[in-house]
């Protein structure tokens, strides 16, 4: 339950770092450790949906890290 918790609060905080900061900043803390890597991605996926959804507009370097998620993950 606790590790849960831990989760649950470190996807809070990286929904609202990306809200402050940018996605190369996201990628600078996603190098870490294999945790917050995996957290990341999933709060940059979930951003990346929104705004295709949304059809709002990525920028070059947004898409420049969609490339990495993707490479990480195969």
């Amino acid at each position: 339950m606790a590790q849960l918790l831990a989760n649950e609060l470190l996807i809070m905080t990286f929904k609202e770092l990306l809200n402050e900061t940018s996605f190369e900043y996201m990628n600078s803390i996603y190098l870490v450790c294999k945790k917050w890597k995996k957290l990341i991605e999933l709060v940059l996926i979930e951003e990346i949906e929104f705004r295709l959804k949304s059809k709002l507009l990525i920028e070059f370097s947004q898409i420049s890290m969609v490339l990495v998620i993707v490479q990480h993950k195969t």
